[in-house]
C-alpha cells in the first residue's frame, strides 16, 4: 500500500512540475509578445509625432 502511494505522489509531483514549467513558458511567451507589441505601438506613435511636427514646421 505504501509503495503504490509513494509512486502516485511522485508521478503527481513530476506532472505538476511539468505543468508549472509549461505555465512559465506560456507566461514568458505572452510577456515577450506583449513587450514587442508595445514597442511597435510606441514606435508608431513616435513616427506619428515626428510626421505631425514636420507638418507643423512646414
Amino acid at each position: 500500500m505504501e509503495e503504490t502511494y509513494s509512486s502516485i505522489s511522485s508521478t503527481s509531483t513530476s506532472s505538476s512540475i511539468i505543468i508549472i514549467l509549461i505555465l512559465i513558458k506560456i507566461s514568458l511567451t505572452l510577456s515577450f509578445s506583449l513587450s514587442i507589441g508595445l514597442e511597435k505601438v510606441l514606435i508608431r506613435l513616435e513616427l506619428r509625432d515626428l510626421n505631425f511636427n514636420l507638418i507643423k514646421i512646414r
